[in-house]
C-alpha cells in the first residue's frame, strides 16, 4: 500500500508539471499581463509577510521544545527548521520528518522525546490553521456577496464540529501534551500569540496579491480563512508532496466567485512561487551561516 502512495506521489508531480508547462505554452499572453499589471511594490510586501511569517514557524519550534523541556539554540532551530522543509517536496511526504529526526538523533534526544517535538510542532500549525480557517470563514460575510453560492457558514459549523469531535478524541492519546501545555501556560500562550501572528502575515501575503485583482468586494476574512483551509488540506494530503496543486485548487475554487477562473489560477500560482522562493532562500541562508560558523570562531550551534 505504502509503495502504491509513493508510486502516485510521482505521478501526481508528474501530472502538475505537464500541467504547469501546458498551461504557460497555451496562456502567455495571459500570464505576461498578469505579470505586468500586479505592482512591484505589491510583490515586495506579499514576500517580505511570508518571509516573516516563515520566521515564525521556526520560533514557533524553538519554543515547543523549550516547553517539553528541550534545549536548541534559535539558530539550531533555524537550520534544522529551514534545511529540513525543503525535503517535504521530495515524493514520499515524510523526508522533511526523517531529516528533522537525524538532527535531533544528532543532538541527543531519545525516541520519546523526537516523537513528543515533532507532534507539538506539528499540531501547533494545524491548530492555528484549523482554528484561522473555521473562525474567519465564519464571521467572513460571504453570504450576503451575490456570486458566492456556497454556505461557508455551514461549513465552519461542520469545522467546529469536527474540530472538537477530534480534540475529545486526540484528549486521550495526547493527554501527556496536553498536560504539558497546561502545566506550561506561559509557553503555550507565547507558541498561541506566534500562530496568530504567523497566519496573520502568510495570510496577508496572499491577500495582497488576490487584492490586485478583486474589484466587486473586499473579503479579507474570506481569504484569510480560505487560505488557512487550503494550507491545512494540502498538508494532510498524503500523495501531494508540500501540497502542491491540492493548496492551488482549494484557492481558485474560493477566488472564482471574486474573479475569472485563469486569474484565481495565476494568483494561486504566483503565490506559491514566492513560497518556494522564500524557503530556497531561506534553506540557502540556513547553510551560509552555517558555513561560516564553521570557519571562524563564531559558535552558532
Amino acid at each position: 500500500m505504502r509503495q502504491l502512495v509513493g508510486y502516485f506521489k510521482v505521478v501526481w508531480l508528474i501530472a502538475l508539471l505537464l500541467f504547469v508547462g501546458l498551461y504557460i505554452f497555451r496562456h502567455t499572453e495571459q500570464i505576461e499581463y498578469f505579470l505586468e499589471t500586479l505592482p512591484t511594490e505589491t510583490i515586495c510586501w506579499a514576500f517580505s509577510f511570508l518571509m516573516t511569517a516563515k520566521l515564525l514557524l521556526t520560533l514557533s519550534m524553538f519554543y515547543c521544545l523549550r516547553m517539553l523541556g528541550l534545549k536548541l539554540s534559535l539558530f539550531e532551530c533555524f537550520y534544522i527548521y529551514n534545511v529540513t522543509t525543503i525535503a517535504k517536496y521530495i515524493p514520499g511526504n515524510i523526508w522533511h520528518f526523517v531529516g528533522k529526526i537525524g538532527y535531533y538523533r544528532a543532538k541527543g534526544f531519545n525516541a520519546s522525546q523526537i516523537r513528543d517535538s515533532i507532534l507539538v510542532e506539528t499540531l501547533w500549525v494545524l491548530f492555528g490553521a484549523g482554528i484561522t480557517g473555521v473562525l474567519f470563514l465564519f464571521f467572513s460575510g460571504v453570504g450576503d456577496i451575490p456570486n458566492i453560492s456556497v454556505d461557508y457558514k455551514k461549513y465552519s459549523w461542520i469545522g467546529i464540529i469536527i474540530l472538537s469531535v477530534l480534540l475529545a478524541i486526540s484528549y486521550g492519546y495526547f493527554r501527556k501534551l496536553i498536560t504539558i501545555m497546561v502545566q506550561q501556560i506561559g509557553f503555550t500562550s507565547l507558541l498561541f500569540l506566534i500562530q496568530l501572528f504567523f497566519w496573520f502575515f502568510i495570510g496577508l501575503s496572499f491577500y495582497l496579491i488576490a487584492d490586485t485583482y478583486i474589484s466587486s468586494a473586499n473579503p479579507i476574512f474570506f481569504v484569510y480563512g480560505l487560505y488557512a483551509i487550503a494550507y491545512i488540506i494540502g498538508f494532510i494530503t498524503p500523495f501531494s508532496p508540500g501540497g502542491i496543486g491540492i493548496r492551488e485548487g482549494i484557492l481558485v475554487g474560493g477566488l472564482v466567485s471574486f474573479m475569472p477562473a485563469q486569474q484565481a489560477l495565476l494568483v494561486a500560482g504566483f503565490h506559491r512561487i514566492l513560497y518556494l522562493i522564500a524557503e530556497a532562500i531561506l534553506a540557502l541562508l540556513s547553510f551560509a551561516l552555517m558555513t561560516f560558523s564553521k570557519n571562524t570562531k563564531l559558535k552558532l550551534m
